[in-house]
């Protein structure tokens, strides 16, 4: 299960949240989102799949809510799937200020 460490207010507490702030975004045309984080001076290339969960983890979302949103655009998608993406995510610092974890 994804747990937030991070809550916002009027977010759902297990809802992942992807930051926003501080990051430079390029959308490619093959479906892939270069990041650039000003914070920590890196670039990201995600693939198309974590950047629809990128794109989605908005904070209204819990993980079953995320991944029928997820797999609507990438069928094959399932719960662990957009749970090792958010896993991903988080160690990269593109989710949430302190991230997520799998538990």
């Amino acid at each position: 299960m994804i747990r937030a460490r991070h809550r916002g207010a009027g977010a759902d507490s297990d809802a992942p949240r992807a930051r926003r702030d501080g990051l430079r975004v390029k959308e490619l045309a093959d479906g892939r989102l270069a990041l650039y984080d000003e914070r920590a001076e890196r670039g990201h290339l995600l693939s198309p799949l974590c950047a629809t969960v990128h794109r989605l983890a908005d904070g209204t979302r819990g993980l079953t809510a995320l991944t029928s949103a997820v797999a609507a655009v990438h069928p094959s998608a399932d719960a662990a799937v957009v749970r090792l993406a958010l896993t991903e995510l988080g160690t990269a610092g593109l989710v949430g200020d302190a991230g997520y974890r799998a538990t």
